[in-house]
């Protein structure tokens, strides 16, 4: 057995059986793991010589199809141990399979399922209730489950698939896999079935399927905002992956659809941004305005990628291609640790606790929300959740929040992430300290109790108290604040300077306060701080652009 290196792999050349003349059968099989594994190329080589052996004594004639299956999730151990339990199961249990006989249009088990995954159906049937659109990973994954099923059911012709085939098949199952896994091949199985009946009607009814029940889910948590803010800040993390974890806990969605985002889905200008229905789980396209703080950060990002064109992916992987999930999903715990955070109920787990996930950081968004009374739509917009019902899930994580005591809100984005910071020279990030960053929030920040409890020695320094006795640099703030830029009693008023440097000179100041606001716990007034000075840099910067609070009243008044 000799390895033919190849781009994807290594070849080999394999006999797998007889045609019905008898002569002997062989073909080059591509084994698809990395250039530098072949040791587990070989490996992968000499068992599956061991499975095309087992088939052809079967005289199995879906072998070929069976053995490039096996190259093709060579990579992943799991799998392909259990294509060869498959086979190890025909051997004992199947016996010798018949050939399959002649037949014209699609007429088999595997006729279907290919239909299916192709997506060859929902083209042919784009109104039928069982095909809605899927992405290509969603349907090579229905290609993967179903070829467990192949050696035994792909040579039959549907209308000859009897209860004992289907129960045949079931035992086909990795024993070892969860039962919700399990759960899962046993639907392929029957949707497989259920096309057939319609709307191919290759049968007038399909078969019963039995499928098992769900198993309750372990318990799940949620990363606080004092750990996003240690991940975010983590410069050894590569900052793709920070910005994902950004945008993930910020704006709820499905790590599926959003490496699938594109820069021609997010308007810069505006804040607003769209996911195509086809990236969905439910088929239903959605739109909402970002937060101002992830606009600053996308704004920031998209000019350290270089300006990337519209089509361009917002978070690409090398040479620009899509990430998989499973890339992200294999780095996040130890992106945490790596971060610092030693929460171990999140690390490790337990008995009926799954350890956090990348998809967690949805049930971040989710939570924070609703303690800081988000509304349910509001919610719902950006996770494409579709009933309230199934928020209901989220309140045990709510009261976990509440009793922590944690911050309302995650620190924002553009602050978080040290390489998107704005900076000024002499000084510290615009907005943004290090006791601060972890607590503060967008919108909604923590107050009276909701401040983080003291825990011993560790626990930050508490800000200094401001009253009404402590009073705030004077500056020419805007007018409508106490204590910030307004004179003083005996103090005369000064008319404002409109020249470029003047204007620059009170953004300054405006930060500067912005800053003891923040430091001082006054998150109300900050908050009014940090729109003015957003105001004001818009309209030094591009006085042409409307105000977008006021364009909306002018619309809301028929203007």
């Amino acid at each position: 057995m000799t390895l033919e290196p190849k781009p994807n792999g290594f070849l080999t050349r394999l006999r797998y059986g007889k045609d019905a003349a008898g002569k002997e059968q062989r073909d080059r099989f591509l084994i698809v793991v990395p250039r530098d594994a072949e040791d587990v190329a070989l490996d992968r080589e000499r068992r599956m010589q061991k499975v095309a052996a087992a088939l052809s004594k079967l005289q199995n004639p879906q072998a070929q199809e069976f053995l490039v299956e096996m190259g093709r999730v060579a990579a992943d151990e799991k799998a392909f141990r259990a294509l060869e339990g498959v086979v190890t199961k025909l051997v004992a249990e199947a016996g010798s399979v018949p050939p399959a006989g002649p037949a014209s249009g699609p007429s088999t088990f595997r006729d279907v399922a290919e239909l299916w995954c192709s997506g060859q159906l929902a083209k042919d049937y784009p109104d039928h209730k069982l095909l809605p659109e899927k992405s290509k990973e969603a349907r090579d994954e229905d290609r993967s489950i179903l070829s467990v099923f192949l050696p035994l059911l792909g040579y039959k012709p549907v209308a000859t698939i009897t209860l004992a085939d289907i129960d045949a098949a079931r035992r086909l199952i990795p024993k070892g896999a969860h039962p919700n896994t399990r759960r899962k091949y046993a639907l392929k199985l029957r949707m497989v079935l259920r096309l057939a009946e319609s709307p191919l009607r290759l049968i007038a009814r399909a078969p019963a399927v039995d499928i098992p029940r769900r198993k309750a889910s372990n318990l799940f948590g949620f990363l606080y905002p004092q750990e996003e803010a240690q991940l975010l800040a983590q410069t050894k993390i590569p900052l793709l992956y920070r910005m994902i974890y950004g945008y993930l806990a910020r704006n709820g969605c499905r790590i599926g659809e959003t490496l699938q985002l594109t820069w021609d889905h997010v308007d810069l200008e505006t804040g607003d941004i769209h996911i195509d229905k086809r990236w969905t789980k439910t088929q239903r396209a959605r739109r909402w305005v970002l937060d101002t703080d992830v606009l600053e950060a996308l704004e920031a990002w998209h000019r350290v990628s270089g300006s990337p064109k519209p089509g361009a992916l917002v978070f690409p992987g090398r040479a620009g291609k899509r990430l998989t999930h499973g890339a992200v999903r294999k780095r996040f715990t130890t992106d945490l640790k790596l971060a610092g955070v030693t929460r171990k109920s999140i690390l490790v787990g337990g008995d009926g606790i799954d350890p956090l996930r990348v998809h967690d950081l949805r049930a971040s968004f989710v939570t924070l929300s609703l303690r800081a009374g988000r509304d349910l739509k509001w919610i719902m917009t950006r996770t494409g959740h579709e009933t309230l019902g199934v928020l209901q899930v989220y309140d045990r994580l709510v009261q976990d929040a509440n009793e922590h005591h944690l911050p309302r809100w995650f620190a924002p984005m553009a602050q978080a992430i040290p390489e998107l910071r704005p900076r000024r020279q002499g000084g510290p990030s615009l907005g943004q300290t290090p006791e601060t960053s972890a607590f503060m929030g967008p919108f909604l920040r923590p107050q009276g109790t909701d401040e983080p409890r003291e825990t011993g020695a560790k626990h930050r320094e508490k800000a200094p108290s401001v009253t009404p006795k402590t009073p705030l640099p004077a500056t020419s703030g805007p007018a409508g604040f106490q204590g910030v830029g307004q004179p003083g009693p005996g103090q005369a008023e000064v008319l404002p300077d409109t020249t470029e440097a003047a204007l620059v000179r009170i953004e300054e100041s405006l930060a500067e306060d912005l800053r003891t606001l923040i430091a001082a716990g006054r998150y109300e007034l900050a908050d009014k701080v940090m729109a003015e000075l957003r105001e004001r840099r818009l309209q030094r910067t591009a006085p042409a652009i409307t105000n977008l609070a006021d364009a909306r009243a002018k619309k809301g008044e028929g203007k």
